[in-house]
């Protein structure tokens, strides 16, 4: 901003020393950063204080004609640093004057931009806040769907009077020790959804024994993509739920890996004539949580005559 004063036609027509634009210069820098400092601190006093910007702006503009008019008194006899002597002391006012409101200007665009910034960083925590707590409520749908099913896995054992109902709830209690660790997560890793898958499984096969088939068959280095927490076990048991397992129509359940991002889920088509109640929790589920992951295509479905298939993507 000192740098106002070349536009004084008489420095070009006159021969100033090199010492007098030197201290003239340095000056007018020293005084018009101390107008920033204070302009500066005032604007933060006031957003602590969290008055009005107009009040402030007031306050900030009395100040610098207060400080401007002592600054012009104080320069006005050191005349071996004035760069025209001849000049009127009004146009070093409407200079600094200028100069004030320029810095005044700058400083309340940065205002503008870091108050955005931090309005946006704060709709994006709140955001971020929203999807956790709706994808907790997806969560917690599947958890009460799992164990009713496994409960009534095990009702049916235990009418049976079949030998393998208490292995059957130590497996449970254990899986559901899995479950609840795992509950705050809302992505895992493959392996960590296949060792509990593996689990499930086993509860499954002792009860449908060679009526279920489910093989599972992936590339070496799948294990460390994210998966949606619970997600293949919640399609293995939509299989179930909705299919006939007998020994005329064994079940079969493929989990397999056909593209590098993609996981498959397939079984072989053959429905029950009358279907469960659905209570609304499955594919669905999976899409709301994908989206919520900011997920496009999530979860296609594709089925034929004789298959039926999820495929899930891989994060």
């Amino acid at each position: 901003m000192p740098g106002i004063s070349l536009l004084n036609n008489n420095l070009f027509t006159t021969r100033q020393e090199p010492s007098r634009i030197a201290g003239s210069w340095i000056i007018g820098f020293l005084f018009l950063l101390l107008l920033w400092m204070i302009d500066q601190w005032i604007a933060d006093r006031f957003k602590a204080a969290k008055r009005p910007p107009g009040m402030r702006l007031c306050i900030q503009i009395l100040v610098n004609l207060l400080l401007i008019g002592i600054f012009v008194e104080f320069v006005r006899p050191l005349d071996a640093l004035r760069l025209d002597t001849h000049a009127p002391l009004s146009l070093a006012y409407a200079k600094l004057l200028l100069a004030s409101l320029i810095i005044l200007s700058i400083q309340a665009t940065l205002a503008s931009l870091a108050e955005k910034e931090d309005i946006l960083l704060a709709n994006a925590e709140l955001q971020n806040e929203n999807l956790k707590a709706r994808f907790e409520v997806l969560k917690q749908q599947v958890n009460p769907h799992f164990l009713f099913n496994a409960l009534s896995t095990l009702r049916i054992m235990v009418r049976e009077k079949d030998d393998r109902a208490e292995p059957f709830i130590l497996k449970l209690s254990d899986l559901y020790r899995q479950l609840l660790g795992k509950n705050t997560a809302q992505t895992v890793t493959f392996d960590e959804e296949l060792e509990f898958l593996q689990s499930y499984i086993f509860m499954l096969q002792a009860r449908f024994e060679s009526l279920l088939n489910i093989r599972i068959d992936t590339w070496p280095d799948i294990g460390l993509r994210k998966i949606p927490a619970f997600s293949l076990q919640l399609l293995v048991e939509n299989c179930i739920k909705h299919n006939i397992a007998s020994s005329a129509r064994p079940l079969y359940i493929t989990i397999c890996q056909q593209q590098a991002d993609y996981i498959v889920i397939e079984n072989n088509l053959q429905t029950k004539p009358a279907a469960e109640e659905s209570s609304g929790i499955g594919l669905e589920n999976l899409r709301k949580r994908y989206e919520l992951l900011h997920i496009q295509n999530g979860v296609t479905i594709h089925r034929t005559e004789t298959k039926f298939s999820v495929t899930l993507k891989l994060l």
